[in-house]
């Protein structure tokens, strides 16, 4: 069986590790924006690149829409992340992520709720894009992005991918 099959994992952690020390610092109760602030600290500190407020592209029977749906953060192009300030997670905020996933092609998403005493109890929810699973993904990368990626490495800055940069994830075939 796979354990990571979306090559992910290490991404996802490394979110998970900055959001708890965002909670460490600032626990719970705060509204959402000031969360989001922190953690994009924690990401520039972890040179993680991210996109904030990443808009999606919606279309209705065929019809592109002028509306855009906005998606919290988007970590290394490829990890949806839905921020939250609430006192219980419900099964909607799991669906508005899987939305998410679905309008912008990614393969996962964490969900985390900032409002609880332990972000380890319950506070973190890792979601899956249903379009992809039994499937490998990896992602293609295009020039300009590992351009970007390496200047932010060289010059200490994080670089904030362009939807164009990061290509949709490709399936490969599952070797389990």
């Amino acid at each position: 069986m796979l354990t990571d099959p979306f090559g992910t994992n290490q991404i996802t952690k490394a979110i998970v590790g900055c959001a708890i020390r965002v909670h460490s610092e600032i626990g719970p109760g705060v509204f959402e924006a000031i969360y989001s602030e922190c953690l994009q600290h924690e990401l520039k500190a972890e040179k993680l690149s991210f996109e904030l407020n990443r808009a999606a592209s919606l279309v209705y029977k065929g019809i592109p829409l002028k509306s855009k749906y906005y998606l919290d953060l988007v970590v290394e192009g490829c990890v949806a992340v839905e921020l939250k300030s609430v006192a219980t997670l419900l099964d909607v905020h799991k669906k508005q992520l899987l939305s998410q996933l679905r309008l912008t092609n990614l393969p996962v998403g964490l969900l985390i709720n900032f409002n609880v005493a332990l972000l380890s109890d319950g506070g973190v929810k890792r979601i899956i894009n249903p379009k992809y699973k039994g499937s490998v993904m990896t992602p293609m990368v295009t020039q300009e992005a590992t351009t970007v990626a390496c200047d932010a490495k060289e010059n200490q800055v994080i670089s904030v991918h362009s939807v164009s940069s990061v290509a949709p994830f490709r399936k490969s075939v599952s070797s389990e």
